[in-house]
């Protein structure tokens, strides 16, 4: 067993990845939901058009949404770990 403190993240990397996963997963919720839109009572032949590309923009919307959050959660964790010296983990040396 290894012991070790997390005492800094890095913002750019944190936004990277919430981004890319952010608007993967805004993207399948929003297909779902364009999918779904598709099916309510309409009046015009343009609502599954419409309903798929409002789902897919919601989605990312979403991911930006959720990495910027990320980001500003990195940022605060950054300043508050200088002050509480950081996250205490017990890691272990694994091999397959």
């Amino acid at each position: 067993m290894y012991n070790f403190k997390l005492k800094k993240i890095s913002v750019g990397s944190v936004f990277k990845f919430s981004l890319i996963a952010g608007i993967l997963l805004g993207f399948i919720i929003g297909l779902f939901m364009g999918i779904v839109a598709t099916f309510a009572p309409q009046e015009s032949e343009m609502a599954f058009g419409g309903g798929m590309m409002g789902g897919i923009l919601l989605g990312l919307l979403y991911g930006l949404l959720i990495a910027v959050v990320n980001a500003i959660y990195t940022f605060v964790f950054n300043f508050v770990a200088k002050f509480s010296g950081g996250i205490e983990m017990e890691v272990e040396n694994w091999e397959r």
